[in-house]
């Protein structure tokens, strides 16, 4: 197989995210990130994401709101501050996730 690394910008660096697919690919199991781009990954190279990541972050937005408003309310904050808001957050929505479960 020809493998170019295929690299995107993020600020002022660039971070490899596959290799260019051409031909047929070498011992391993690949991860098809865009088959419109021929963008392969071996699966090996992916990175780990801690098991309940997915059904946490879809909350990012809705946490960000409950922070906001904390802060309205409080009219200061501190790092701690937005650490336990956030903490709070998850917390109430994990809780309602695991009784809905039982």
């Amino acid at each position: 197989m020809d493998s170019r690394e295929v690299f995107v910008k993020k600020g002022k660096r660039y971070k490899a995210i596959g290799h260019e697919f051409t031909g047929f690919p070498v011992d391993g199991i690949w991860l098809v990130q865009d088959g419109s781009n021929n963008c392969i990954v071996r699966l090996c190279e992916v990175p780990k994401m801690e098991k309940r990541y997915p059904e946490i972050a879809m909350y990012e937005n809705d946490c960000m709101v409950y922070i906001m408003n904390r802060a309205k309310e409080e009219k200061t904050y501190s790092i701690i501050g937005l650490a336990r808001w956030a903490a709070e957050f998850y917390a109430q929505k994990l809780g309602k996730q695991d009784e809905s479960d039982s």
